[in-house]
């Protein structure tokens, strides 16, 4: 069985390409790049804790940035 290893970068921008078509007229693009990343960080963390989803953000920003974005 072969097993596919993207990277997360390309995995956010696909499932961003998928939710902007999907909620297009009813979020902006920041919103949804922020549900792609959360998406993707709940996955990786697989936790509701926001401060723990907070730094599993795939961003150079700092983790408290993101926990006020989220």
């Amino acid at each position: 069985m072969k097993t596919n290893n993207f990277k997360v970068e390309y995995k956010n921008t696909q499932l961003i390409s998928i939710l902007s078509q999907s909620m297009a007229g009813k979020m902006n693009m920041a919103s949804v790049k922020l549900f792609g990343l959360f998406i993707c960080a709940l996955c990786k963390v697989q936790t509701i804790n926001l401060c723990k989803l907070a730094t599993a953000f795939e961003t150079p920003t700092k983790s408290g940035s993101v926990l006020r974005r989220i």
